[in-house]
């Protein structure tokens, strides 16, 4: 299935130049995470893809994402803080007509602020789930699964 999947990544941005242009929320998010993995990383292109309502399902103790540009807020911060960064897809999966389930990895260096951590050079690896939900065509809602502890513990100067 990776495989499947990486085919699929390296032409969703010509078949799927913005969300509007994807059938399927596989698509969507394989357009989706192909952007989010671009450097220089443009929170512009994230517009598309969200509907004017969004919902959070499993906010961070911290606070949620509550839009579509809190979502890219959240992907430029890791952009900024590793620009070498980017997702190891293991799968996007359909599930009912209103969903798509994906499972990533994400990999890169802490070469910049990220969260409020410095530089340090270390190397991050964490993995996450993550159900996005549509309705016409567009991200309403978000369900998600990631390793934030290890992500902090690799952020910390060693």
């Amino acid at each position: 299935m990776k495989t499947i999947v990486t085919l699929i990544s390296a032409t969703s941005l010509a078949l799927f130049a913005n969300a509007s242009d994807a059938d399927t929320p596989v698509e969507v998010m394989t357009a989706f995470y192909e952007i989010a993995d671009e450097r220089p990383f443009d929170p512009t292109k994230f517009a598309p893809f969200f509907a004017s309502t969004f919902d959070d399902h499993d906010p961070q103790p911290t606070g949620g994402l509550e839009s579509g540009e809190d979502v890219a807020g959240f992907f430029a911060a890791l952009a900024a803080g590793s620009t070498n960064s980017r997702h190891v897809i293991d799968y996007i999966v359909p599930v009912g007509d209103d969903k798509a389930l994906v499972r990533w990895q994400f990999v890169g260096t802490h070469d910049g602020n990220m969260f409020g951590f410095p530089a340090t050079g270390n190397t991050i690896d964490i993995s996450g789930m993550e159900l996005w939900e549509f309705k016409d065509g567009k991200i309403s809602g978000l369900w998600h699964v990631e390793e934030l502890a290890t992500m902090f513990q690799q952020l910390k100067a060693q």
